[in-house]
């Protein structure tokens, strides 16, 4: 019996032990669970006409050209409700980080407010939790990269990018014309990827996105596409 005794009770001063540190097991469960529906459907929004979206199209029953849009309103739902029950999580407990709820948990409550109309309201909590290492700072640039693409001003990072219809000169069909948003520093932007944990220069990450490079200024951006930017 002696040693079944030793692990209970080694059992119970481990979970004493991550109480008294801050974490939150049942926490963590939860926010596994809405990563997981953050992510869910997510790929399915932007497939590419093909056989895998013409099989899909055909399994539920759909037009080929009705699959994304279907698969993003369903996305959509579930955002909605995880945005409930992230802001009462933040509400409770501020951001549930890394010494809360361990990683890649700690993550989750970033992606929601990603995915939501609310980043305004929640970045300086999201900054302030990057900056204190209980999320990967690499994210909160990438949200405030965000916010500023938003406001329609140039980002830091070069994190964001953009991209508007054309019509394909050799197959007549429509196609997305992808950019870099504009920068704000083009000369220091490699030092300033690496100092917030990127891995890649942005050539490189524009080249594994698929996407050209260019330089597009905001004065440029204005003039041949204004309607990126905030209408005042």
């Amino acid at each position: 019996m002696k040693p079944a005794i030793f692990l209970s009770l080694f059992f119970l001063s481990g979970c004493f032990f991550s109480h008294n540190n801050g974490y939150q097991a049942s926490l963590k469960m939860q926010l596994d669970t809405i990563y997981a529906n953050d992510q869910r459907y997510r790929n399915y929004m932007i497939l590419q006409p093909g056989k895998e979206r013409d099989s899909l199209a055909k399994m539920m029953g759909l037009k080929p050209d009705e699959v994304n849009d279907h698969f993003s309103h369903v996305q959509h739902n579930l955002d909605s409700i995880n945005l409930v029950l992230i802001e009462h999580i933040l509400s409770k407990y501020g951001y549930p980080g890394k010494s809360m709820v361990n990683s890649p948990a700690n993550e989750a409550a970033y992606y929601v407010i990603q995915h939501s109309d609310k980043i305004s309201q929640y970045f300086p909590l999201i900054e302030k939790a990057g900056k204190a290492g209980e999320l990967p700072f690499l994210l909160a640039a990438m949200m405030q990269d965000r916010l500023l693409k938003d406001e329609g001003k140039e980002q830091i990072y070069g994190t964001q990018f953009a991209g508007y219809a054309e019509k394909d000169s050799v197959t007549g069909e429509q196609k997305i014309s992808w950019f870099l948003w504009p920068v704000k520093d083009y000369e220091h932007l490699t030092a300033l990827r690496k100092k917030a944990g990127f891995t890649e220069t942005i050539e490189e990450n524009a080249a594994s996105q698929g996407i050209e490079f260019r330089i597009m200024t905001i004065e440029e951006l204005k003039e041949k596409h204004p309607g990126f930017l905030p209408q005042k």
